[in-house]
Protein backbone atom coordinates (compact mmCIF):
# COMPACT_ATOMS: atom_id res chain seq x y z
CA UNK A 1 0.00 0.00 0.00
CA UNK A 2 1.55 3.14 -1.06
CA UNK A 3 -0.66 6.13 -1.56
CA UNK A 4 -4.16 7.65 -2.67
CA UNK A 5 -5.60 9.59 -5.40
CA UNK A 6 -4.42 12.88 -3.47
CA UNK A 7 -3.53 11.50 -0.15
CA UNK A 8 -0.28 9.87 1.38
CA UNK A 9 -1.03 6.83 3.41
CA UNK A 10 0.44 6.38 7.27
CA UNK A 11 -0.11 2.87 9.18
CA UNK A 12 0.61 2.36 12.97
CA UNK A 13 1.68 -1.21 13.60
CA UNK A 14 1.06 -2.67 16.92
CA UNK A 15 4.21 -2.89 18.69
CA UNK A 16 3.82 1.54 17.96
CA UNK A 17 5.70 1.66 14.63
CA UNK A 18 4.78 4.08 11.97
CA UNK A 19 5.17 3.56 8.61
CA UNK A 20 4.67 5.29 5.62
CA UNK A 21 6.07 4.26 1.97
CA UNK A 22 9.34 6.11 0.99
CA UNK A 23 9.71 9.62 -0.97
CA UNK A 24 10.94 7.45 -4.02
CA UNK A 25 8.10 5.73 -4.20
CA UNK A 26 5.11 8.23 -3.53
CA UNK A 27 4.37 12.23 -4.66
CA UNK A 28 5.76 13.30 -1.68
CA UNK A 29 3.03 15.51 -0.81
CA UNK A 30 3.67 18.78 1.67
CA UNK A 31 1.56 17.60 4.42
CA UNK A 32 3.34 14.01 4.59
CA UNK A 33 6.30 15.76 4.55
CA UNK A 34 5.50 18.07 7.73
CA UNK A 35 4.02 14.76 9.39
CA UNK A 36 7.30 13.14 9.28
CA UNK A 37 9.40 15.96 10.36
CA UNK A 38 6.66 16.15 13.49
CA UNK A 39 6.89 12.92 14.30
CA UNK A 40 10.67 13.21 14.01
CA UNK A 41 10.45 15.77 16.35
CA UNK A 42 7.93 14.41 18.79
CA UNK A 43 10.88 11.74 18.71
CA UNK A 44 14.07 13.81 19.90
CA UNK A 45 10.97 14.93 22.83
CA UNK A 46 11.06 11.76 23.95
CA UNK A 47 14.42 10.44 23.39
CA UNK A 48 18.30 11.56 23.08
CA UNK A 49 18.79 10.62 19.38
CA UNK A 50 17.82 12.94 16.28
CA UNK A 51 16.43 11.06 13.95
CA UNK A 52 15.99 12.56 10.43
CA UNK A 53 12.69 13.06 8.48
CA UNK A 54 13.22 10.65 5.48
CA UNK A 55 15.45 7.88 7.41
CA UNK A 56 15.11 4.58 6.20
CA UNK A 57 14.83 3.73 10.30
CA UNK A 58 14.65 6.21 13.28
CA UNK A 59 13.46 6.25 16.52
CA UNK A 60 9.98 7.10 18.03
CA UNK A 61 8.08 6.36 21.61
CA UNK A 62 5.50 3.85 21.53
CA UNK A 63 2.03 3.94 23.55
CA UNK A 64 3.90 2.46 26.53
CA UNK A 65 6.91 5.23 26.17
CA UNK A 66 9.49 2.76 25.21
CA UNK A 67 11.64 3.24 21.76
CA UNK A 68 9.61 1.97 18.59
CA UNK A 69 10.79 2.24 14.88
CA UNK A 70 9.44 4.94 12.31
CA UNK A 71 10.16 3.07 9.32
CA UNK A 72 9.71 5.07 5.28
CA UNK A 73 8.99 1.75 3.63
CA UNK A 74 5.99 0.44 1.59
CA UNK A 75 3.24 -1.32 4.09
CA UNK A 76 2.09 -4.76 3.33
CA UNK A 77 -0.74 -5.90 2.53
CA UNK A 78 0.40 -9.35 4.45
CA UNK A 79 0.76 -7.34 7.26
CA UNK A 80 -2.53 -6.42 8.32
CA UNK A 81 -2.72 -8.23 11.36
CA UNK A 82 -0.39 -6.08 12.48
CA UNK A 83 -1.82 -2.82 12.02
CA UNK A 84 -2.86 -0.86 14.78
CA UNK A 85 -3.99 2.50 13.44
CA UNK A 86 -4.40 3.96 9.76
CA UNK A 87 -4.48 7.16 8.79
CA UNK A 88 -3.97 9.60 5.79
CA UNK A 89 -2.61 13.00 5.31
CA UNK A 90 -3.01 15.42 2.49
CA UNK A 91 -3.41 19.43 2.03
CA UNK A 92 -7.20 19.72 2.20
CA UNK A 93 -7.84 17.08 5.02
CA UNK A 94 -4.09 17.53 7.13
CA UNK A 95 -4.70 14.51 8.96
CA UNK A 96 -7.26 12.29 8.51
CA UNK A 97 -7.97 8.90 10.50
CA UNK A 98 -9.32 5.95 8.60
CA UNK A 99 -11.77 3.68 10.22
CA UNK A 100 -12.29 0.71 7.34
CA UNK A 101 -10.90 -0.18 4.58
CA UNK A 102 -12.66 -1.98 1.94
CA UNK A 103 -11.85 -3.96 -0.97
CA UNK A 104 -12.83 -5.67 -4.22
CA UNK A 105 -12.22 -9.58 -3.87
CA UNK A 106 -11.30 -11.84 -7.14
CA UNK A 107 -15.19 -12.49 -6.81
CA UNK A 108 -16.20 -8.84 -7.53
CA UNK A 109 -17.31 -8.52 -4.08
CA UNK A 110 -16.61 -5.42 -1.95
CA UNK A 111 -15.40 -6.63 1.16
CA UNK A 112 -14.00 -5.78 4.49
CA UNK A 113 -9.87 -5.96 4.84
CA UNK A 114 -9.21 -3.68 7.74
CA UNK A 115 -11.29 -2.28 10.41
CA UNK A 116 -10.05 0.13 13.13
CA UNK A 117 -10.49 -1.45 16.45
CA UNK A 118 -11.49 1.19 19.18
CA UNK A 119 -12.15 4.49 18.67
CA UNK A 120 -10.26 7.44 17.14
CA UNK A 121 -6.89 7.00 15.99
CA UNK A 122 -4.38 8.39 18.92
CA UNK A 123 -1.49 8.99 16.61
CA UNK A 124 -3.28 10.55 13.97
CA UNK A 125 -4.58 13.31 16.68
CA UNK A 126 -1.03 13.45 18.39
CA UNK A 127 0.20 14.28 14.99
CA UNK A 128 -3.04 16.51 14.00
CA UNK A 129 -2.29 18.50 16.98
CA UNK A 130 1.37 19.06 16.49
CA UNK A 131 0.66 20.11 13.44
CA UNK A 132 -1.91 22.68 13.73
CA UNK A 133 0.69 23.82 16.58
CA UNK A 134 2.90 24.86 13.96
CA UNK A 135 0.76 27.77 12.80
CA UNK A 136 0.33 29.14 9.58
CA UNK A 137 -1.22 25.82 8.10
Amino acid sequence: LLEGLSSNIFVVYKDGSLHTASKDSVLPGYVRHLVLQVTADMSRQNSSSAPSPEGAETIETNHNGSPSPRKVEPIWLHQVEEWQEVFITSSSRLVLPVRQIIVLNEHGEWVEFWTAEGGVSSRAQQIQQHLLALGGY
